[in-house]
């Protein structure tokens, strides 16, 4: 991967000047803080080795195959056949082979750069620079999403599945949500769709603004403080309900009132009492049970027509 030349010394001097004197928003996403800043995008593409006047589309995350990062090359193809466009790649864990693959298809359609293992100060700068962050990832360990959050606390409007974690943390007024197709118990990114949304959210740059305002404070609400803030209250509210109906602190484990798919899976332990099962998993890090293929498989299929 070649290293971008080095910006001119006035633009450099002028993106710290205005990142120290500017007003900016600080975000505590896990070990890293976010902030949207004042400086131009033109001038932070230029930082980072790409063209300053061109719609730029980012991703972050793995360059894995959960993530689909193959599927957003295609989509970004189908954009760049329609507009100027350039994708920028940040990544920290890979895989060889995978990685190879990606090149070789990200080399097919040109304008794509990677950057691996960026720093705090540069992935900031990647998020800031970004007209949208895309990621086409449909897989059961998107519970959360932590980029297309870190994004919307840049000011940069996510373009995701409309599927797991996503639902949960991005709505209409802060970023785009694609529906998934839907083939059986698989789920994959719908190309057509994404690239849709992507040109339409290009082409719209007052309702993007209206997104990335929206987009920073929302992501307010996964702050640090605001996040045990969150849990401190929704602890006590669980409190004092069960303090008014008087209800009995559960000692066994009872899966009443749970579907067959589930039940199915954890009735072995059913009547199990709850500090034995939580003693054993700290201490051994394995669930006790054993179960059949076709349980597994039954739960799985619940688990992706629900989520």
């Amino acid at each position: 991967m070649a290293a971008p030349s080095a910006p001119p010394a006035s633009l450099a001097a002028g993106w710290t000047n205005r990142r120290r004197n500017g007003p900016s928003r600080k975000i505590l996403s896990f070990a890293t803080q976010l902030r949207a800043t004042p400086a131009a995008k033109s001038d932070l593409r230029a930082l980072l080795g790409l063209a300053p006047d061109r719609d730029t589309l980012l991703y972050v995350g793995r360059l894995l195959d959960d993530k689909n990062v193959l599927e957003l090359l295609d989509v970004f193809g189908a954009v760049k056949k329609q507009r100027a466009v350039q994708l920028a790649i940040c990544y920290h864990f890979t895989e060889e082979k995978y990685q190879r693959k990606c090149r070789e298809r990200a080399e097919s359609i040109g304008d794509i750069k990677f950057i691996y293992k960026p720093d705090g100060e540069t992935l900031i700068q990647c998020y800031n620079a970004a007209d949208l962050l895309v990621s086409t990832a449909v897989s059961i360990f998107e519970t959360f999403g932590r980029a297309p959050v870190e994004a919307m606390a840049c000011g940069t409007p996510p373009v995701v599945a409309e599927y797991d974690g996503f639902r949960e943390t991005i709505t209409p007024s802060t970023g785009f949500l694609v529906p998934p197709i839907k083939n059986g118990l698989k789920k994959s990114p719908d190309i057509h769709r994404f690239a849709e949304t992507i040109l339409a959210a290009l082409a719209n740059p007052r309702d993007r603004e209206k997104k990335s305002a929206a987009g920073v404070q929302h992501a307010q609400n996964f702050e640090e403080g605001a996040s045990i803030r969150g849990m401190l209250t929704r602890l006590e509210r669980f409190t004092v309900r069960r303090k008014e109906e008087r209800a009995p602190c559960r000692e066994y484990l009872s899966l009443e009132g749970y579907p067959p798919e589930i039940t199915d899976l954890w009735s072995p332990l059913e009547g199990e009492p709850l500090s034995k099962l939580v003693t054993e998993f700290l201490s051994t890090w394995k669930v006790p049970i054993q179960p059949s293929d076709a349980t597994v498989g039954n739960f799985f299929e619940y688990w992706f027509e629900h989520y």
